[in-house]
C-alpha cells in the first residue's frame, strides 16, 4: 500500500471516530439523566439537594448520566463536558462533575482547580471505591449517586473521611519514583508524562480491577503511532525538499521554543528540590509574620473583605507540575478563602521560590474590581522583594488592598471576622 494509501486510510478512521464520538447534552439542570435511571422524584431531590448546597457555599455540583462513552474513556469525555459546560465559578473554578457511564460500568470524577486541594484524587477515589461502587453492584444507582455527592459536600464543607482500610497507600499518596526518573532521563519527556497521568490516570476508576491499564495501552498505543507516521512523512519531503525554506525556519523555531520552555520546567523543578524550606522563608520572620497580622486586623476594620496572607517555600513533588496561578487557586481552596458570608475573601499568595505573587479574589469582590489591579498590587510587591525589602512591600499590599475593599466594600454595622488573620506559612 503506498503512502497516500495509508494517509488516506488514517484519515478516513478519524473521521470515524469523531462521527461517531457521543455529543455532549445542553446543560439544563443539576441532574442530567440520559438513560431514564432516575425517576422524577429522585432527580428533583438530587437537583433541590445540589442547588441548596450552590446557594449556600457557592461551590457547582453537576451529575451526568450516559447509556456510554465509546468510542471514547469515561475520562476524555468529562473533560469534554466539563469544558463545554463551564462549570464553577469564574475566577475560582470549583466544580465536581460526576459522570456515570452506566453499560460501560464506569465513572469519572472532575473536579475543578479550585476544588482539587479540598478534594484530591485519594479522596475522590476513597469515595467512589466506599460510597459509590457498593451501591451500584446491588443496583442501587440513586442510593450510590446521593451516597457519593453527600460525601463530596460534606468533605467540601470541611469534614474528615473515616479512617481507610488497613492497606498499602494508594497511587495519589506515595512519591512516584518514575516522576523523578523522567526528571533526569530528559526533558522532553517530562510534560507527556505529566499529560498521560493527569489525562488519563486521574480520578479514574473501573469496575474491573485491570480495565484502567487496558484503557491506557488502547488509548496511547494509536496516539505514538501517529507521532511515527508524521516524523516519516515530514522526514520523506524535507529530504526531498518538497518543503519550503519557510516551513523549516517556523519548525525550527517551535523546536527552539519546546526546548526553552522544558528547560525552564526542569530549572523550576530542580531550584524546588534542592532549596531548604528554612532559607526560602528567611525573609519572613516571627516579627515580620506578626506585622503582616496586625495590619489585616487593622484593614478589616474598615472594610467587609476577609484578606488571607499565604506565604509558601520549596513545593512537593505533587504540586510541581502546577503553575504558581493554578497552586494559588489550590491555596485558596485549601484555606477556605471562598467559605465567606457575602463571597469577599481575597487571598494574597507569595511564592518565595518562583519570586511570583498571585492574588485571587472570591465572585463577590471579582465583579466588581478588574483583575488589573490586582496585577498592579502583584508587580508592586515583586519589586519591592526584589529590593530586599519584603516586610514593607507585604505592608504596602496590604494597605493597597485595604483601599480597593474600602471602596467597594466599606465596613457598616456589625463586621465579623470570619477568616484568620494570621499569615498561613506553606
Amino acid at each position: 500500500m503506498t503512502l497516500r494509501g495509508v494517509a488516506a486510510l488514517v484519515v478516513a478512521a478519524l473521521l470515524s471516530l469523531l462521527a461517531w464520538a457521543l455529543d455532549v447534552p445542553p446543560l439544563k439542570s443539576r441532574v442530567t439523566d440520559l438513560t431514564g435511571t432516575l425517576n422524577a422524584p429522585q432527580r428533583a431531590s438530587l437537583e433541590q439537594t445540589l442547588a441548596e448546597f450552590e446557594a449556600r457555599k457557592g461551590a457547582q455540583l453537576a451529575v451526568l448520566i450516559v447509556p456510554s462513552t465509546q468510542p471514547e474513556t469515561v475520562e476524555q469525555y468529562a473533560v469534554r463536558v466539563e469544558e463545554a459546560w463551564k462549570l464553577g465559578r469564574k475566577g475560582v473554578d470549583d466544580s465536581v462533575l460526576l459522570v456515570v457511564a452506566k453499560d460501560d460500568r464506569r465513572l469519572k470524577f472532575e473536579v475543578g482547580y479550585g476544588l482539587e486541594g479540598v478534594l484530591p484524587d485519594a479522596i475522590a477515589k476513597r469515595i467512589i471505591d466506599n460510597d459509590i461502587v457498593p451501591r451500584f453492584r446491588e443496583g442501587d444507582f440513586y442510593g450510590g449517586i446521593r451516597a457519593g455527592m453527600d460525601r463530596v459536600m460534606r468533605v467540601v464543607e470541611g469534614e474528615k473521611l473515616p479512617p481507610p482500610a488497613a492497606h498499602g497507600p494508594t497511587g495519589s499518596q506515595r512519591l512516584h519514583p518514575e516522576w523523578l526518573f523522567a526528571l533526569f532521563r530528559g526533558p522532553g519527556r517530562l510534560g507527556a508524562d505529566r499529560l498521560t497521568r493527569h489525562r488519563h490516570h486521574r480520578r479514574a476508576d473501573r469496575f474491573s480491577p485491570h480495565a484502567l491499564q487496558r484503557r491506557t495501552e488502547l488509548v496511547t498505543r494509536p496516539l505514538e503511532l501517529g507521532r511515527l507516521r508524521r516524523r516519516l512523512v515530514r522526514r520523506w519531503l524535507v529530504g526531498r525538499r518538497l518543503l519550503g525554506r519557510r516551513w523549516r525556519v517556523q519548525r525550527r523555531r517551535r523546536f527552539l521554543r519546546r526546548r526553552r520552555r522544558e528547560r525552564l520546567m526542569v530549572t523550576r523543578a530542580l531550584k524546588h528540590l534542592f532549596t531548604p524550606h528554612w532559607l526560602a522563608l528567611r525573609h519572613f520572620p516571627a516579627s515580620a509574620l506578626q506585622e503582616i497580622e496586625r495590619a489585616i486586623k487593622a484593614s478589616e476594620r474598615l472594610h467587609r473583605g476577609e484578606v488571607r496572607f499565604a506565604i509558601e517555600g520549596p513545593l512537593h513533588l505533587g504540586h510541581l507540575r502546577s503553575s504558581p496561578r493554578r497552586r494559588a487557586h489550590q491555596v485558596f481552596a485549601e484555606l477556605g478563602v471562598w467559605d465567606t458570608a457575602e463571597n469577599t475573601g481575597v487571598l494574597v499568595y507569595v511564592q518565595l521560590v518562583d519570586r511570583r505573587i498571585e492574588i485571587l479574589a472570591d465572585r463577590g469582590i471579582a465583579a466588581r474590581v478588574p483583575q488589573h489591579e490586582w496585577d498592579a498590587i502583584c508587580r508592586g510587591m515583586e519589586r519591592a522583594f526584589k529590593a530586599g525589602e519584603h516586610e514593607q512591600g507585604a505592608l504596602d499590599a496590604i494597605a493597597a488592598l485595604t483601599q480597593i475593599l474600602a471602596r467597594e466594600f466599606p465596613a457598616r454595622g456589625v463586621n465579623p471576622n470570619e477568616l484568620p488573620d494570621r499569615p498561613a506559612v506553606l
